[in-house]
C-alpha cells in the first residue's frame, strides 16, 4: 500500500461522490432527513466542483486510486475568537481503509497547510451520533467545543 496525499481536481469527483455518498448512507441511518444519493444530484455535483475548483481539498490515493478525502476552507472570520480559524467540511475514507491511519494523514497534511496560513484554530461539526467519527476527531487531538441544537419545522 502507497498513500499520497494531494490536493484534488475534477479528476477525482467521481471517486469524491462515491466516498460522500458513503458518508451519506452511514448518516442517513442518524438523520433520515438526508436526502439519498445526493452527492450524484446536480446539486451535489455542482458542490463538488466549487469544493474542489474554489476550496482546500485533499485526496488520499492508494497506488492513484482516491481513498479518501478531506475538505475544508480557511478564516471562517469568527471575529469573536482571536486567531484565525479554519473549519473541515468533510471528512471520508473507503471502508476497506479505515483504522489504517488515512484520516489522520489527510488531518496531518490539513494542519500543515493551516499552519503555512497562520490558522490558530481548526473546527469540525458533524452528527452528535456518528460515533465513529467522534473517535477519530479525538484521537486527531480536536476536542468538544461547542454544541448545536436542531429544531426541525
Amino acid at each position: 500500500m502507497t498513500i499520497e496525499i494531494v490536493r484534488a481536481t475534477l479528476d477525482d469527483l467521481p471517486a469524491i461522490q462515491a466516498l460522500s455518498n458513503d458518508i451519506f448512507e452511514i448518516e442517513l441511518t442518524i438523520c433520515p432527513e438526508l436526502i439519498r444519493d445526493w452527492p450524484y444530484s446536480p446539486n451535489g455535483e455542482r458542490y463538488f466542483r466549487d469544493w474542489i475548483e474554489n476550496h482546500f481539498f485533499l485526496v488520499a490515493k492508494d497506488n492513484g486510486k482516491t481513498i479518501g478525502y478531506l475538505s475544508a476552507k480557511f478564516d471562517m472570520g469568527l471575529i469573536h475568537i482571536n486567531g484565525t480559524c479554519a473549519e473541515i467540511e468533510n471528512v471520508s475514507v473507503r471502508e476497506s481503509y479505515r483504522n489504517q491511519g488515512i484520516g489522520r494523514r489527510l488531518f496531518e497534511a490539513f494542519k500543515t497547510e493551516c499552519r503555512k496560513h497562520d490558522i490558530s484554530s481548526i473546527k469540525i461539526k458533524f452528527l452528535t451520533e456518528n460515533e465513529q467519527a467522534a473517535k477519530a476527531y479525538e484521537a486527531w487531538g480536536l476536542k468538544p467545543w461547542a454544541t448545536v441544537f436542531n429544531f426541525d419545522l
